[in-house]
């Protein structure tokens, strides 16, 4: 008697269930086909994914991030953020992270483990600046650091505010390097991938990791 594989299907599927639902292979295939359609559809559940970190305390520390690359061939995915604010400091010290993601209506959710790179002021960081939106640039340039207290809510310094209102919108792209010191890419290198599928006809549960590399691909209890 012959074993079956884990990527077969012994049992066929009704058609409403997603090629993926018995496919280690092709669950880890969607992982990708959803991360890189996050990095430019606004409206996609992964475009906005939660990441976290540790803080100096030890503790745990997440916010939302916009997703900006992602590099199947690399095992990357990239972020862009503020130099000066406090989630750098703790990559700084503890570069793990924690990427968690969950799209609601194809009731997929992914989370997913790496090491975080900093890239400020090498050919990555300048790459992604110049790609940049100049409206995103502008959050940069603030003077406080994120997550300063304040006196008051503002937009921009007077000064910068001002260079900006002379600006007629199709000359924003002309706007000075303000905030290109403050500005960095976050690269995190994944090492696992955890993927859950919801499905009334039974859930799916998937781990991918890469021990030296190497790709291993387990099914989980749900």
């Amino acid at each position: 008697m012959t074993n079956a594989s884990p990527n077969s299907n012994p049992n066929p599927n009704p058609a409403s269930l997603p090629e993926f639902y018995d496919s280690l292979d092709s669950s880890l295939e969607e992982v990708w086909q959803l991360m890189g359609r996050g990095t430019t559809d606004r409206r996609s559940a992964f475009h906005t994914p939660v990441i976290a970190s540790i803080d100096l305390q030890g503790h745990p520390s997440a916010r939302t991030m916009i997703l900006r690359g992602a590099d199947r061939h690399n095992r990357t995915l990239g972020f862009h953020a503020d130099i000066r604010s406090s989630k750098i400091a703790q990559w700084r010290i503890k570069p793990g992270a924690c990427i968690i993601a969950y799209d609601a209506g194809k009731k997929i959710q992914l989370r997913i483990n790496g090491e975080v790179t900093l890239h400020a002021h090498d050919e990555i960081a300048n790459t992604a600046w110049q790609n940049s939106r100049a409206m995103s640039r502008l959050t940069y340039c603030v003077d406080d650091a994120p997550g300063s207290v304040i006196a008051t809510p503002t937009t921009l310094p007077a000064p910068k505010l001002d260079i900006v209102n002379d600006l007629a919108d199709e000359g924003l792209d002309q706007l000075p390097e303000m905030g290109r010191e403050n500005f960095c890419v976050v690269t995190v290198h994944v090492t696992s991938i955890e993927w859950v599928y919801l499905a009334s006809q039974g859930n799916r549960r998937a781990l991918f990791s890469w021990p030296e590399g190497k790709l291993q691909s387990v099914w989980l209890q749900p």
